[in-house]
């Protein structure tokens, strides 16, 4: 690009910016460089066009924006950036509007084509303006955001600092970092937020200009408003505010003033709050921003129900949730929801905050949902693709012994044409084929056993998987008689660890415990990862007191010392533990493998219910047959209450609950209790 070029795009981005306190002589001088034919390329011509669509869309002129979007659409006839640049205008009129979710679809729309050509390894990139993505990013980002979907706004966040430093631009880097800190914040990553604000925060100090300097203390007073700190949240937006107004910012001032409204209101000062609306509104509906007039009026009227002026309130509450529910996603409905019903409450409308809330409960579930669907979604892209890589490698690999076995029998066919030429020389061939033919038998040995232990291997902790342990089983019999001692070991609370630190400190975990229970068990022991967070041992030749030491040496082994995390988080980890030793003891009854972890497993389930952290051995059962035995798998809490079956628990219950990891606890033993 051009040093000419690169001069006029920042020239047009900063009147674009100009645009937002006075959008017509911002448009006129965009004009008069087109007149001059300083826009002569596609790429100025289109920013051009853009930027005057981009500044009327902000200040609601809808009509003349839409006029920008029918010229970028008919250039995007032969351009297909200038058709991704009408859909961000687009975009800027219905955020502008009010309306998120309208906003939201028309940048994605954008960013499809920007994603795939203004990559850097695309055709295109050099007519790329990183601005126009990255605008387009930053409506994506608020409209994800907007429907509660974190995951994917923390993406959008991501792209964003990269396409900023891509362009060099560390404005738009410092923003971006802020963004990024307050998805971080509501991703519960508090650490990351920290890191990524103060980098926001050093960038725009070493910048100085007001209106970077403004943007990034209203998203750290969000941070603060995230974590309910309603003094420093005010802080960062009266010194904003202070910043906005000696620059002549009438419109971020307008802005600040409408997030002070809400601080005003979460501090218990509705008057201030209503006094800073008042200053606001006229600004807002100068530019005619209904985004920030809706959230106005949302302030006006928690503010005067704490006043007391409940049936005006009430009045104005119905036309705001109107608005809301119209032209806004559901994370900012559950939001306004939440709100009304907490003022409602305060002003005695028990009534009406009851209605509010089971409204709110609605959604929430929608968006807990659509969250939990995203997650999924991006994990199990990853995994889909970790898994098509490694079947890459092994085909890889395996096309590449083929070749080598068609090169050698390629090889014998010429060697049998010239082998009756001279007999000494076919000895000498003979020999050199027997030892290439040795060569690749050893590797087609090693191949196969590479391709075995794939499939008898667990992937993420190298431990045997199901199908090597029914491998086993068969080998030892275990279809008919099994003998032997089972431990099904499973970690305790790990879906909080997942949902708290998410699945790449889940798989530490896994890790972890997986090496700790290597270490426990004998050396002929098997352990296996039987799915989840579950962990089967086969443990041969080994019974009574025997089996308790092992089951309980398992036990402390997890919780001798927490698992430990890159970033220094520390997860405290134990495990319950169900065990028992085939065949039963004083019955006798034989049972197959199938049947044992099925006993097995449900002592893990008495293990749960005893309150985790302890191991549930069955120690005897009365049952004589194999269908007394059934009868006691079918309810084995009745069985012990009963008398049918005797548990061993370890530690006792009250010290499993009382104790410390690594106190010793006396074992109890129950046949009815």
């Amino acid at each position: 690009m051009h040093d000419d070029t690169g001069e006029l795009l920042a020239a047009m981005d900063n009147l674009v910016r100009r645009g937002d306190e006075t959008p017509q002589s911002a448009a006129e001088a965009i004009n008069e460089m087109v007149a001059k034919g300083q826009a002569a390329s596609p790429l100025l011509l289109r920013t051009a066009v853009a930027s005057i669509g981009i500044i009327e869309a902000r200040n609601g002129l809808n009509a003349e924006a839409m006029q920008q979007v029918a010229a970028l659409t008919a250039i995007g006839q032969s351009d297909r950036l200038a058709s991704a640049a009408a859909h961000v205008v687009r975009a800027e009129i219905e955020v502008n509007g009010g309306h998120g979710e309208a906003s939201y679809q028309q940048a994605r729309a954008a960013l499809a084509v920007y994603d795939q050509l203004c990559a850097p390894a695309a055709t295109q990139a050099l007519e790329c303006d990183y601005r126009e993505w990255w605008r387009a990013l930053d409506l994506a980002q608020r409209g994800a955001a907007d429907q509660g979907n974190t995951v994917v706004a923390s993406a959008y966040a991501q792209t964003m600092i990269d396409v900023a430093r891509r362009g060099k631009d560390a404005r738009r880097e410092a923003i971006s970092l802020g963004i990024a800190a307050v998805q971080a914040e509501g991703n519960a990553d508090p650490l990351a937020a920290n890191h990524l604000i103060g980098r926001a925060q050093h960038i725009a100090r070493a910048d100085g200009s007001p209106w970077v300097q403004v943007r990034v203390a209203v998203l750290d007073g969000l941070l603060h408003f995230k974590r309910q700190q309603p003094e420093a949240q005010e802080r960062d937006y009266e010194s904003a505010l202070v910043i906005a107004k000696a620059a002549g910012l009438k419109r971020n001032a307008m802005l600040l003033r409408a997030n002070l409204s809400d601080a005003y209101i979460h501090e218990g000062r509705p008057a201030d709050a209503l006094a800073a609306v008042n200053l606001a509104l006229p600004v807002a509906r100068q530019h005619r921003d209904y985004r920030t007039e809706r959230l106005l009026l949302h302030n006006a009227t928690i503010a005067k129900l704490a006043l007391g002026r409940v049936a005006e309130a009430k009045v104005e509450m119905a036309h705001v949730l109107e608005l809301w529910q119209k032209n806004t996603g559901p994370g900012q409905r559950d939001e306004a929801l939440r709100e009304f019903g907490d003022a409602l409450s305060r002003a005695g409308d028990t009534a009406g905050a009851i209605e509010l809330f089971h409204q709110e409960d609605a959604l929430s579930k929608e968006i807990r949902a659509a969250n939990k669907a995203a997650a999924e979604a991006e994990l199990r892209a990853r995994y889909d693709q970790a898994a098509q890589k490694r079947r890459i490698e092994l085909l890889a690999r395996d096309n590449q012994l083929k070749s080598a076995e068609l090169d050698n029998q390629a090889l014998a066919r010429r060697l049998w044409m010239f082998g009756g030429a001279a007999l000494v020389l076919l000895g000498v061939l003979a020999v050199m084929m027997y030892r290439r033919m040795r060569e690749l038998n050893c590797a087609l040995v090693k191949h196969e056993a590479m391709l075995r232990a794939h499939s008898e291997r667990d992937a993420l902790t190298g431990l045997a998987n199901r199908r090597q342990f029914r491998e086993v089983m068969k080998v030892r019999g275990g279809d008919h008689a099994f003998k032997g001692a089972l431990l099904m070991v499973d970690i305790d609370h790990f879906k909080r660890v997942n949902d708290h630190y998410g699945h790449a400190a889940g798989d530490r975990v896994l890790v972890e415990v997986a090496r700790r229970l290597g270490a426990a068990v004998r050396g002929n022991d098997l352990v296996a990862r039987w799915g989840g967070e579950e962990f089967l041992v086969f443990a041969p030749n080994v019974e009574g007191a025997e089996l308790d030491q092992l089951a309980e040496r398992v036990r402390l082994a997890m919780n001798q010392a927490p698992v430990v995390l890159d970033n220094g988080s520390v997860i405290e980890t134990t495990v319950s533990i169900g065990y028992a030793a085939f065949p039963l003891p004083a019955s006798h009854v034989p049972v197959n493998w199938e049947q044992a972890v099925n006993l097995a497993d449900l002592s893990l389930y008495t293990a749960k219910n005893q309150g985790r952290n302890c191991a549930v051995g069955i120690v005897r059962t009365t049952a004589a047959t194999s269908q007394a035995l059934r009868e006691v798998e079918s309810d084995i809490a009745q069985a012990r209450s009963d008398g049918r079956v005797t548990l061993r628990v370890s530690p006792a219950p009250e010290d499993a609950r009382a104790g410390l990891p690594g106190d010793a606890h006396p074992s109890s033993e129950s046949a009815a209790a």
